[in-house]
């Protein structure tokens, strides 16, 4: 990847000011392999690297010119073409170029020339290299002048093809059909407000004004002088379907625990159990006043959590919703989307980090993406079918959204829709997942509460009903 600055001397200060051409900066750059001849696919592994001189505590650091690169060791002469802005370089024999890196530290006999592809813009894309080294089928010789025009000429059909190739880009991003349909997204989930309604108007034709409304009724209060809430019907409903009130189904069968015991207290003649006394009716009516009050706090609770969680229901269902949408719309642009970054030569950042933020919520391995070539492997129209079938209402993988939050921390919008529309649809979808993924939990964990809080409920009115038994006897 490269990064645009201008030539010295190339822009002068003003507005309209002639600027010269363009100067690419690939100081801080390495080469990855990425294509090879049948047998020499090994070295599709390899990568050239910068490697920074380290000095040692006698050595004075090289002295290098302003903007020059730094002085780096074993990073072989492929770089002198690109940091000195060749467009060939030849060595006819690399066993007597000190400046020659051999992978594996294997010295080879033979020659090696590289040939720069840079597009209509000057930009270096990519190196066309060939060698003749005897580790394979080469011969050990020189190149030929005619061997070196071959290099030269698959060199000038790459950089056509590589034009064609970012005209075609250049022709989607002009469409604007993607970046319509992020536009349509955000326009369903923040619709515009409707206009006012019309006022009505009298028989002479002057706008009637509203009737002021009628003032709350106070609220009815409980025995402690606390307002009574109410419950909306849909609630009442819940509750009599989920709810498990002794007052509903009353159990006629006597505690299995008692009728044990009653028969012990028979048969045994050798367990002398003390029975305790009953309680008298001052006792009684104390226990009662006491599991009333109690059995009180309960079912104001468990009402209260029947609303909440009716809520968070829908919460949830408007979430699930909103992200089926986004699916839907990311199905729409899909092949143009991918269309876009596939024709990438250069790292896009920002739509590097979003690609992987959510392969890492899908679960890939992190090893399968660590650099742009892998991760391109992934932009297939799978990758959408994976989208669709993620269950987002699960319990989130947190070493898996450990990874989502490195990636998409500081990911600004503008900085995707700037290089590839695809890494803005990916952020909504995964902001859209995550809000579902919370929604999905609030939901468990306050229906588990509700369940907690019915269970309670169900003892407060099981003491209430034996102090009663106890009045009534």
């Amino acid at each position: 990847a490269a990064e645009p600055e201008p030539e010295e001397g190339g822009e002068e200060e003003g507005a309209g000011a002639p600027k010269g051409p363009i100067k690419y900066n690939y100081r801080s750059k390495i080469l990855n392999y990425v294509a090879a001849n049948k047998g020499q696919e090994f070295m599709l592994e390899n990568s050239l690297l910068r490697v920074p001189k380290v000095y040692g505590e006698d050595e004075e650091p090289e002295e290098v010119e302003e903007g020059a690169p730094p002085p780096t060791i074993n990073q072989g002469v492929t770089f002198d073409l690109i940091d000195n802005n060749l467009n060939v370089l030849d060595v006819p024999s690399v066993l007597n170029n000190d400046g020659v890196h051999f992978h594996n530290d294997f010295p080879c006999v033979g020659g090696y020339v590289a040939q720069a592809v840079k597009i209509s813009t000057n930009e270096l894309r990519m190196l066309i290299c060939a060698d003749t080294l005897i580790r394979g089928n080469g011969c050990g010789k020189r190149f030929s002048p005619l061997c070196k025009d071959y290099v030269a000429a698959v060199a000038s059909k790459v950089r056509a093809t590589l034009d064609n190739v970012e005209a075609e880009r250049l022709k989607i991003v002009a469409s604007g059909l993607a970046k319509q349909v992020l536009i349509d997204l955000e326009n369903d989930f923040n619709p515009p407000p409707p206009p006012p309604p019309e006022p009505e108007l009298d028989e002479e034709g002057n706008p009637i004004e509203p009737l002021e409304a009628e003032p709350e009724p106070e609220p009815e209060l409980d025995e402690d002088g606390n307002p009574i809430e109410k419950v909306d019907e849909p609630a009442e409903e819940l509750e009599s379907v989920i709810s498990d009130d002794p007052e509903e189904e009353p159990d006629d069968e006597a505690p299995p625990e008692e009728e044990e015991e009653e028969d012990g207290d028979e048969d045994d003649d050798d367990m002398t159990v003390e029975e305790k006394p009953p309680p008298t009716v001052e006792e009684a009516t104390v226990l009662v006043e006491k599991a009333k009050k109690l059995l009180h706090k309960s079912t104001k609770a468990s009402k209260r959590l029947i609303r909440s969680s009716i809520k968070l229901t829908e919460v949830a269902e408007k979430a699930v919703s909103r992200r089926q949408h986004v699916v839907k719309r990311l199905g729409i642009i899909k092949e143009e989307a991918l269309a876009e970054v596939r024709f990438m030569f250069r790292t896009p950042p920002a739509t590097y980090r979003a690609i992987k933020a959510v392969l890492f919520m899908l679960g890939k391995e992190a090893n399968t993406f660590n650099n742009w070539t892998k991760c391109r492997a992934y932009l297939t129209t799978n990758l959408f079918q994976d989208f669709e079938g993620f269950e987002a209402t699960a319990d989130r993988v947190m070493p898996h959204w450990k990874g989502v939050r490195a990636c998409v921390k500081g990911l600004k919008p503008a900085a995707l829709q700037g290089e590839a529309i695809l890494g803005e649809m990916l952020r909504v979808y995964i902001e859209h997942t995550k809000t579902v993924a919370k929604a999905a939990t609030a939901v468990r964990k306050e229906q588990a509460a509700l369940e907690l809080a019915q269970e309670k409920q169900a003892v407060e009115q099981a003491a209430l009903d034996e102090g009663q038994k106890i009045l009534d006897e």
